[in-house]
Formats: C-alpha cells, sequence, structure tokens
C-alpha cells in the first residue's frame, strides 16, 4: 500500500467515483489510476468497486477503506504541515454563514494580534458541507449551527444565539399579534437554503408540531434576506445577532413568537482522530471565552 494509491482512491471517490475526472484532477492518465486502483484490490483481495450501467459504485469494502484511507491520508497532510522546516504553523477554518458573518471575523482578528505568523485560511459554507471537509481532512475545525451528523466529529458548544422572525414596519402593521408555529409556517417566509442550520432548526421544530414551510425567498446570503426584509417582501427568520443591527435602525421590526422558541448554539467541530497541534490550541483557547 503506497500512500500514492491512497490519494488517487480518495480522489476517484470524490469525484463521483468518475476514474476520468480523478485522471484530470491529478494530471495524470487514466490507465494510471485504474492501475492504483487494481494495486489496491489485489493488496488486499477484494473489489473496492463495481460496475454498473458503466457507471462505478463503491463495494461495501471499498466504503470501508475509504474511512481508513481517509484517516491515513489525513495524518500523512498533518505531519507534512507540522514537520515543514521554518513554518510557524497553519490553520484552515470553516465557518457556517452566520457565524463568517458575525463571528468569525473578530475572532480571526484578534488571532492574528496574537498570532501573526500563523497563516490561516477560512471558508465559508453551510454547516453540513463544513462536516463534510472535515471528514476529508480539508479543514482543522469548523464552527457549525447544527449538531454534529457523523460519529467520527466531535464538537463543543461555544455560543447560544435565538432565532427571531422580524420584517418592514408595514409588513409587521399587517400580522396579528405574535406567531404561533401554525402562524408562522403561513407568512411569506425569506430563509435560508435547506442544509444550513438556521433552516435545519426552524424545518425540524415545525416538524416537531406536524407543520412546514415553503418560503416565498431562499438564499445562502443574509445580505440578500435581509435586503427583501426590509423591501416588505416577507417574514425573515434568522439570529438575533444578524438581525440586531437592522433592529436597533428600526429599519426591521421583531414579530415575537408564541409557544415556541427557536435556539441556535454555534459549535467548534473536529474529527476525532485529528492531531490537535498548537495552532489549533491556540485558537480554540481564543474561543473558550465564548462558551
Amino acid at each position: 500500500m503506497t500512500i500514492r494509491n491512497l490519494k488517487i482512491f480518495l480522489q476517484v471517490t470524490s469525484c463521483g467515483n468518475s476514474v476520468s475526472e480523478a485522471a484530470r484532477k491529478l494530471y495524470i492518465s487514466q490507465p494510471a489510476v485504474s492501475v492504483a486502483i487494481r494495486e489496491l484490490e489485489e493488496e488486499y483481495g477484494v473489489r473496492l468497486f463495481e460496475r454498473l450501467n458503466r457507471h462505478l459504485y463503491l463495494t461495501e469494502k471499498g466504503e470501508q477503506f475509504l474511512k481508513y484511507a481517509s484517516r491515513i491520508c489525513a495524518l500523512v497532510d498533518d505531519a507534512s504541515a507540522v514537520m515543514s522546516v521554518g513554518s510557524a504553523g497553519s490553520l484552515r477554518v470553516g465557518a457556517s454563514v452566520s457565524s463568517g458573518a458575525f463571528l468569525m471575523p473578530r475572532l480571526i482578528g484578534q488571532f492574528h494580534v496574537q498570532y501573526p505568523d500563523v497563516n490561516v485560511h477560512v471558508i465559508t459554507e453551510a454547516s453540513l458541507r463544513l462536516e463534510e471537509k472535515l471528514l476529508v481532512n480539508e479543514l482543522d475545525l469548523a464552527v457549525c449551527e447544527i449538531p454534529v451528523h457523523n460519529a467520527a466529529l466531535r464538537s463543543r458548544t461555544i455560543l447560544s444565539d435565538r432565532l427571531i422572525a422580524c420584517a418592514s414596519a408595514g409588513l409587521r402593521s399587517r400580522i396579528q399579534g405574535t406567531l404561533t408555529a401554525r402562524g408562522l409556517s403561513s407568512c411569506p417566509l425569506l430563509l435560508r437554503e435547506k442544509g444550513s442550520g438556521t433552516r435545519t432548526i426552524l424545518d425540524e421544530a415545525l416538524a416537531k408540531e406536524g407543520l412546514s414551510c415553503e418560503p416565498v425567498w431562499e438564499s445562502g446570503s443574509w445580505e440578500a434576506i435581509l435586503a427583501a426584509a426590509k423591501e416588505g417582501l416577507g417574514v425573515a427568520v434568522l439570529p438575533h445577532m444578524t438581525a440586531e443591527p437592522d433592529l436597533q435602525a428600526g429599519n426591521l421590526v421583531q414579530i415575537p413568537f408564541k409557544n415556541f422558541s427557536l435556539q441556535q448554539d454555534f459549535s467548534l467541530v473536529w474529527h476525532k482522530d485529528k492531531i490537535i497541534t498548537d495552532v489549533m490550541k491556540h485558537f480554540t483557547e481564543l474561543i473558550n471565552p465564548h462558551a
């Protein structure tokens, strides 16, 4: 077993089990990719892929091998980064859209002041996508908005916020009193896309009441949702810290909930097999006051 063959195998799986796409991304020939996969299969005496209707699918053994290959390559990458001569260290941090806009800039700014020589790279994406990147070692740490879905990940709550409903003053005047879960579900809603932390929290809370919602506006951008809300296009459900500047400025008005509440916890997430470097420790110590 060679690291090269393991990385080729991982590239094939990350490309939707496409040998041609993996070859293109690795800048090698398709036969070279096929040889690497065949060598792994011959070494262990198992089939990692099966071909059905001209498409490759991971076998059960292939699914098991994928977990080990990911862990092995992650450790090798970590070792290379730590052993790099003259390197002050690096940190790859993922941030959910909410934390990326309203929490992470301050944290990274403080971190740069204390550790100016550390190379920090931040990626902002939906929480579920951040989990996927942690599993394949594309991130060291992530701040997510929803509980982790994979047993290979560990998490610690660092901050809690509440989700609120808000709208323009004109639209608010047409909504009587407070909003029950049913009343909220019937409003013209401005929401984040499915898979985001805030959307998952809302969908799960409504499902417990036997309800669902069909938003009139879905976006991966809080800026777009806030702009739509201020134009009176609907009721936005969003974290309080996201809406607070516009609430204080009078651009939006909060609509209180009745008989239910929506809490959003922000968690620091990492892979359970990840070797915690000094740089990662420094960052978690910086976050600790927010716990």
